[in-house]
C-alpha cells in the first residue's frame, strides 16, 4: 500500500517495530529491484531518502520548533483524523467512503503543508523535508566531486554513487 503523506508514514509506522521493520524490507526489496532494472534507481533513492528524512526528523522532533496558533491546531486534528483512518485500513480495512476520506484529507494536508511553508519555513523544513533527486544530487557536485549515499535496509549496506558527469550507480 502506498502512503501518499510523510504524515501517514509517521501514523503507520510510530511505536511499532513490526511495522517499521516491514518498511525496511519493502525499502530493501526496492533496491533490489534498482540493482537489476537500473530504470527503477530513482525511486529506490527517493524511498532511501525518505527514509533519511524520516530519521532526521525524528532525532529533530525534540527542538521546540512547531507551528503556531490555528496552523498547529489545523496539522494535529488533520494529522489525528488521518491516523485515525491508517489504523483503520491496517485492522479492518476500508470502504469506498473512506478511501474518499482519507484522499480528502491527504489534499487538506497537503493544501495546510504549502501554506506551512509559506508563513512558517523553519517548522516546514523539519515537519514535510523535501528530499532531493538524482538531478538535485548531480546539480550540487563540482567536476572533481562524488557523493556515496548509504543505506542498511533487508541485512545488507547499500550504496548509491553520485559523479557530475555520470548516470548514478548502485
Amino acid at each position: 500500500t502506498s502512503l501518499e503523506s510523510e504524515n501517514a508514514r509517521v501514523a503507520f509506522l510510530d511505536n511499532d517495530a513490526a511495522r517499521a521493520a516491514e518498511y525496511n524490507r519493502a525499502v530493501a526489496g526496492l533496491l533490489e529491484v534498482a540493482r537489476r532494472d537500473p530504470t527503477y534507481l530513482e525511486t529506490a533513492f527517493s524511498a532511501v531518502e525518505k527514509t533519511h528524512a524520516r530519521v532526521l526528523l525524528e532525532a529533530l522532533s525534540g527542538s521546540g520548533v512547531s507551528a503556531s496558533g490555528t496552523l498547529l491546531a489545523q496539522e494535529t486534528a488533520l494529522v489525528q483524523r488521518i491516523s485515525i483512518l491508517v489504523q483503520k485500513r491496517l485492522s479492518r480495512g476500508w470502504d469506498v467512503s473512506d478511501a474518499v476520506q482519507f484522499a480528502a484529507l491527504q489534499d487538506s494536508l497537503s493544501r495546510l503543508a504549502e501554506e506551512i511553508r509559506r508563513q512558517d519555513p523553519r517548522y516546514a523544513a523539519l515537519r514535510y523535508p523535501q528530499t532531493a533527486g538524482f538531478a538535485d544530487v548531480r546539480a550540487t557536485l563540482k567536476p572533481d566531486e562524488a557523493l556515496i549515499s548509504y543505506e542498511f535496509a533487508g541485512g545488507r549496506y547499500w550504496a548509491f554513487v553520485f559523479r557530475p558527469n555520470a548516470a548514478p550507480r548502485l
